[in-house]
């Protein structure tokens, strides 16, 4: 009796692109464009930009999708290992681009060319969005049945082990060790049971053999009666939660999914922070068919709180049309309006070290923030991070057994 032939099973990774030369940047800005010519100032202002960042001498702001690639494969095998599974079923990762090559059609087409009988597809942005990350999904579909290779889609990933706790440590760290000590009255009063000796330790084994224990002994509540004694201080430190706006015409009155995730998933983090949300705070919604915007109550704990403050913005607006906000600009103004002289950013809504983060943040954010005499800091990108690269993980293993 002949043996039945295991799938060959392959990963598709896709990633919007970046440029690698300025010579690339007219073909990219018009893929961007939807075959649209860029003018030639618009090109030469972008060259800036990324000129700015050191995009052009920088090997991991324009390998760093690859990067995450080889991560996520050998991540992948220890995991399959580590659940005796056949490390086998894992030949690849194949990466797509959305505006550069290899485009995700090339990357399908090499999958089929390898033999590959079913594509794991995954964005490395982890919230699904209808007017952004369906297109990659769509495109990834087309190709599949193009080829003939089964196409099994992860639509969004952002509820998956690690990747809330990989920002939850970031923002930690970053209070701590750089904020902390700008502030008088000390770093425990920012920030609740960080321990700088724990944040590196964490391995794939370690988060398979019992997550919840390694996770609840890394963020611990130890300091709680510490903080009481700050609870009534007038605090000055703001934590700002940012994502890629989106325009408001595509959405023809209906919520994005990627709105309400990135809300969630906001809410979600400076809770597992105790922090308490800022009186500008503002929410988006839909009701009767409208989309409404408005205040949101704060997050309270009768006894003990975190006296730092969080909102949520949207930043890296295009420059035509309205585009969802409250603008990270808006709120920059508004806090330091409030009073807040230290300002710590987290763009949640991206992965790694590019342009919208290196420019739209450490460039602009940055001189609105300082020109008004506060202090700017930023928690650091996941980029290649094995807790970020363990959630992909995770939504990719899911898949391979549906």
């Amino acid at each position: 009796m002949n043996k039945i032939k295991e799938p060959t099973i392959g990963v598709l990774l896709m990633s919007y692109g970046t440029p690698q030369i300025p010579d690339d940047l007219r073909d990219y800005m018009t893929s961007i464009r939807r075959g649209h010519d860029p003018s030639e100032q618009d090109i030469a202002n972008l060259e800036d930009r990324y000129t700015t960042i050191g995009q052009w001498d920088n090997e991991n702001l324009r390998t760093m999708t690859e990067q995450q690639g080889r991560a996520l494969v050998k991540v992948l095998q220890r995991m399959v290992k580590c659940r005796d599974e056949q490390p086998s079923i894992i030949q690849n990762v194949y990466i797509g681009y959305q505006h550069m090559p290899p485009s995700i059609e090339d990357a399908v087409s090499q999958m089929k060319s390898d033999g590959i009988d079913i594509a794991i597809a995954i964005v490395t942005a982890p919230f699904y969005s209808k007017i952004g990350t369906s297109v990659y999904e769509e495109r990834a579909q087309r190709a599949a049945d193009q080829v003939g290779i089964e196409l099994r889609m992860v639509r969004e990933w952002w509820k998956e082990v690690g990747f809330a706790d990989y920002w939850r440590i970031a923002i930690e760290k970053t209070l701590i060790e750089q904020v902390g000590p700008n502030l008088p009255y000390g770093s425990k009063s920012i920030v609740l049971g960080y321990d700088e000796n724990d944040v590196t330790f964490l391995s794939v084994e370690d988060l398979l053999d019992d997550y919840e224990r390694i996770i609840d002994e890394l963020i611990s509540r130890e300091y709680y009666e510490d903080l009481q004694k700050y609870k009534d201080r007038v605090n000055d430190v703001a934590l700002v939660l940012s994502a890629h706006s989106l325009p408001i015409a595509p959405m023809q009155n209906q919520l994005d999914p990627y709105v309400t995730s990135i809300q969630r998933f906001s809410c979600e983090l400076a809770e597992s922070l105790i922090l308490r949300s800022w009186s500008g705070h503002i929410i988006t919604v839909e009701m009767d068919g409208q989309i409404h915007q408005g205040y949101a109550s704060g997050l309270e704990y009768e006894a003990y709180h975190n006296p730092t403050v969080w909102t949520q913005a949207w930043q890296s607006a295009g420059p035509h049309g309205e585009w969802l906000g409250p603008s990270i600009e808006t709120v920059i103004d508004g806090l330091i309006e409030d009073g807040y002289k230290h300002i710590v950013f987290a763009p949640i809504g991206f992965v790694s070290d590019h342009v919208e983060v290196l420019y739209d943040n450490d460039t602009v954010c940055r001189a609105q923030v300082e020109s008004q005499g506060a202090k700017y800091y930023r928690a650091s990108m996941p980029n290649n991070n094995e807790m970020y690269i363990f959630a992909m993980a995770s939504a990719v293993e899911k898949r391979i057994v549906q």
